[in-house]
């Protein structure tokens, strides 16, 4: 974490997970060129989001041949429909034929595949619009800061991002046109397939779907899928009994899978025996099933379910508790409370049979109808073991989410947790990288969890959970997960008036606002969090908002309400003792001054933090942003080699401190490299910051690169590339929130378009640049607005 907690390029620190490894540099000799590919530097991430193929599929090759069509057509015409719906009954086999084909043709979309699983049929909460849209877009690279908040804003930005890709998007189990509209392209060059329950009849009528039935597998295909399925286990089985066992399961593939897995697993048992169990099975159900083929799955569940060993069987049942997309075999233990081991073996029973998918070495989730099966038989079964297992649960993440946000970092103290509840094993970690993916895997999960605790009354594991995360999510900055545990905390912090858990979460979301740089937002929560803080006596409470609260001026360009808020900072932290927060001040102060251009100020504060820092015997890594301000402060002051002293000592801290503080360090080891005309290195920095940046993603950060390589150019002759890059940097700046940001890279811009001759574009972006600068008034931006004024008069032939 930063000392400062929010970083110059907007406070996203974040662990780097499958980086990005391209060169974009090639560097010769100067004369030769040195090449910065911006297509390569900036190219939005391929996704591959289609699960693995189904193992054992039969038959559906006119379903196949009609989707080969679609694309064909897709080749041939820019206009063509783009659009599927694949429609049937439950467990009719939509989804393993949409992902069997799309594996086939994969290659045809080299721009990528997005998968989602809508959940439009799952007994716990679908998906909403919004929430696939925001997790699309950040498959695409959008940065968690860039992801607007509002539900139409997110379409737009998504059909923009793929207006001009080749893709194909998977939009699985969908309930209803509402929920498929907003995440429908706006262009025919990504082709779109939706599998529903549902005829969605209204994207045939209004959007031009093509509508693909898929029916009941033929008598002899269901009898291929189970053949299939036990040929490696029995032998002797007749024709005429598999085909009695496939009109059993009414011929859907998913009964199918589950009848012909329980054969083969008892391959001394004669068929005809298992034949007249499920024949059994399947009249308990008939006075109470309708015409509906998804009734024969009920049939073939109870006779499956009925066989389990008890310790298998209420695990199974329990398991229809936990609502999130995936359930680890930690979180299943502590359901049942039982042991790790003993628990995995048993999920690994419930896989056989086909009751339960494994999707990773201790990741399992259900179909959605099984899902319903389960939580239905745990509510009849036993009812009163069911808030023993939700406490269970709800301990087993809050007390493992404490321990990850503990291992990953160790600045903010966690609150007072309830106490493990029995029979529970929280997980332990070895290292920040292991806590750091253990929350990124389960970050769906837990907020699910912190719904379904809401939903229940469970006003202090919801307030608790969101209060454990705070700090994590403050590295990540996943805005919708982060606002939504601090609403629900808050709103049980109220309920259970709790002030003091109140106050923490008036914070959460100030905090929150503040990175997603919503700082009007921000505001009212941060403030009334202080005033509680100093109603309960929280002092370390008050540190928390006053800090933030100065960021909230910081990012609004308010300096003196910044260095006030930052100064009350420091003296609350020296009346109570605590250095951290003394200190962590001034280095936000030195933040404040360099900013604002006072350059020997910020120096002066640096050195006082990075002094009280070190004799504190504070951790080394949150050095970086003292050492990063003094390094900038010398090269604007043309102290070469004071610089470079202070860039390396900030560059050794940034390879342990995680990849943003690297991109940081590399971009000003870029421009000091620039200075010295160290121009290879200097472009070899810039491309490794790009990676970086792009990766986290960090817009803001990718912008400021950007922006230096345009300097780059400029600095070696060449005005043109200069233009390309500089365009790229004010595209990326372009929001209401960067206009200080967007008035610089304007600026640059303009000055690059003129050494490139192009006067009448200069003079348009430096009057775009200095409306834009019309509410700052510190130094900096008052030395930039001169220089604009002075660029526009010369460039009118009028001395300004």
């Amino acid at each position: 974490m930063s000392s400062s907690q929010f970083g110059e390029s907007g406070g996203t620190y974040s662990s780097v997970s499958d980086a990005a490894a391209r060169d974009v540099v090639q560097a010769g000799n100067i004369s030769g060129g040195v090449h910065f590919h911006p297509a390569a530097a900036i190219a939005t991430p391929i996704p591959r989001q289609l699960p693995r193929d189904v193992h054992g599929f039969v038959d559906r090759v006119r379903a196949i041949e009609r989707l080969d069509a679609v694309l064909a057509e897709y080749d041939e015409n820019p206009r063509a429909r783009a659009l599927v719906v694949i429609t049937g009954t439950a467990g009719v086999g939509k989804t393993s034929l949409a992902v069997r084909w799309a594996h086939q043709v994969h290659e045809s979309f080299p721009d990528g595949h997005l998968y989602l699983n809508l959940r439009g049929y799952d007994p716990n909460v679908p998906v909403t619009p919004a929430d696939a849209l925001g997790r699309f877009l950040h498959a695409l690279g959008v940065p968690a800061a860039e992801i607007p908040s509002d539900p139409e804003e997110r379409a737009e930005q998504y059909r923009t991002l793929i207006a001009e890709r080749r893709m194909l998007v998977i939009l699985d189990n969908a309930a209803s046109v509402r929920q498929v509209r907003p995440l429908l392209p706006g262009t025919s060059s990504t082709l779109t397939v939706i599998t529903s329950r549902s005829r969605l009849s209204g994207l045939a009528a209004r959007d031009g779907a093509v509508r693909l039935t898929v029916g009941l597998l033929t008598e002899s295909h269901a009898a291929d899928l189970v053949r299939a399925t036990v040929e490696d286990y029995r032998r002797a089985d007749s024709e005429e009994e598999v085909a009695q066992l496939a009109a059993l399961c009414a011929r859907l593939p998913l009964a199918l899978r589950i009848a012909a897995e329980r054969a083969a697993a008892r391959p001394m048992m004669p068929l005809a025996a298992l034949i007249d169990d499920l024949r059994g099975e399947s009249s308990l159900w008939d006075a109470l099933s309708s015409d509906d083929e998804a009734d024969a799955v009920r049939s073939v569940f109870a006779w499956s379910y009925r066989t389990l060993p008890p310790d298998a069987a209420r695990l199974f049942r329990l398991l229809g508790l936990h609502q999130g997309l995936d359930v680890s075999v930690g979180a299943a233990a502590a359901l049942c409370g039982e042991p790790e081991r003993a628990t995995h073996r048993l999920m690994d029973h419930l896989a056989g049979a086909h009751l339960i998918e494994q999707t990773g070495p201790d990741r399992y989730q259900f179909h959605d109808l099984l899902r319903a099966y389960a939580a239905d038989h745990v509510q009849h079964d036993e009812p009163a073991s069911i808030e023993a297992a939700f406490e269970r649960m709800f301990s087993w993440y809050l007390h493992t989410a404490a321990a990850a946000v503990s291992a990953v970092q160790t600045f903010f103290a966690l609150p007072p947790l309830a106490p493990v509840a029995p029979a529970v094993s929280p997980h332990s970690f070895g290292s920040a990288e292991e806590a750091d993916s253990w929350y990124q895997t389960e970050r769906a999960n837990l907020r699910a969890a912190a719904q379904t605790a809401a939903g229940l009354g469970l006003d202090e594991v919801v307030w608790q959970l969101a209060a454990v995360l705070d700090p994590i999510h403050s590295l990540h900055n996943p805005f919708d997960d982060w606002l939504a545990h601090g609403k629900w905390g808050l709103e049980s912090a109220r309920t259970l008036g709790d002030r003091k858990a109140e106050a923490l979460m008036q914070a959460t979301l100030g905090v929150a606002y503040v990175q997603s740089g919503r700082i009007d937002q921000a505001a009212p929560h941060l403030s009334e969090a202080l005033e509680i803080h100093g109603e309960t006596g929280d002092t370390r409470g008050e540190l928390n908002c006053l800090n933030a609260l100065g960021w909230v001026h910081l990012r609004a360009r308010r300096f003196t309400e910044a260095a006030d808020e930052f100064e009350k900072t420091a003296v609350l932290g020296r009346s109570i003792g605590d250095g951290n927060w003394q200190h962590i001040a001034l280095c936000n102060l030195s933040t404040v001054k360099l900013e604002e251009g006072d350059l020997h100020a910020s120096a002066d504060y640096a050195r006082r933090f990075l002094h009280a820092w070190r004799e504190s015997g504070g951790d080394e890594r949150l050095e970086f942003d003292g050492l990063w301000n003094l390094a900038r402060i010398a090269r604007e002051q043309d102290r070469i080699a004071e610089a470079g002293e202070y860039i390396q000592a900030a560059v050794s801290i940034a390879d342990a401190a995680g990849p943003s503080h690297q991109a940081m360090a590399l971009l000003e080891e870029g421009r000091l490299r620039r200075c010295e005309d160290r121009f290879e290195e200097a472009m070899s920095a810039f491309q490794r910051a790009a990676t970086l940046y792009r990766t986290l993603p960090d817009r803001v950060g990718e912008a400021m690169v950007l922006g230096a390589v345009g300097e780059l150019y400029e600095a070696t002759g060449r005005p043109e590339q200069a233009v390309d890059f500089h365009r790229q940097a004010a595209a990326l700046s372009d929001h209401p929130m960067q206009n200080w940001r967007r008035a610089n890279a304007y600026n640059d811009l303009a000055g690059a378009l003129r050494a490139a001759g192009e006067h009448d574009d200069s003079e348009r972006y430096w009057t775009t640049a200095k409306d834009l600068l019309a509410d700052y008034t510190d130094q900096r931006a008052a030395a930039l607005r001169e220089r604009i004024l002075t660029a526009l008069g010369e460039e009118g032939g009028q001395p300004v």
